[in-house]
């Protein structure tokens, strides 16, 4: 039987976890910018230059950099719950670097 548009959409980010993740990380860091624009600076008009250079942004480096860079991604699938707790970690030691304790 033919799956129903409903379910393949639903069903894609445990298909296709990648491409999902790539995707999403794009979307929400433009998405983000248009609000900033939008009612933070309050312009008329959006600067799509400066909404995709940080699609772009949120393509690369938060989806497709973050993501070759996780221990989880370079193990096979049957071994990624073992490693999920050493991904977890390597997240917990690289929070510093993305976001610097503020001083007193």
């Amino acid at each position: 039987m033919a799956q129903s548009f409903a379910s393949r959409v639903l069903t894609f980010p445990k298909r296709r976890p990648v491409l999902f993740g790539v995707g999403f990380s794009a979307t929400k860091t433009s998405f983000a910018d248009f609000l900033v624009q939008r009612y933070v600076e309050k312009r008329e008009e959006i600067d799509l230059k400066r909404n995709l250079t940080f699609g772009l942004f949120g393509l690369g480096y938060l989806g497709a950099w973050r993501l070759a860079a996780s221990p989880a991604a370079r193990c096979p699938r049957a071994a990624r719950p073992l490693v999920l707790c050493r991904a977890t970690c390597h997240c917990t030691r690289a929070a510093p670097v993305h976001a610097p304790p503020r001083p007193a």
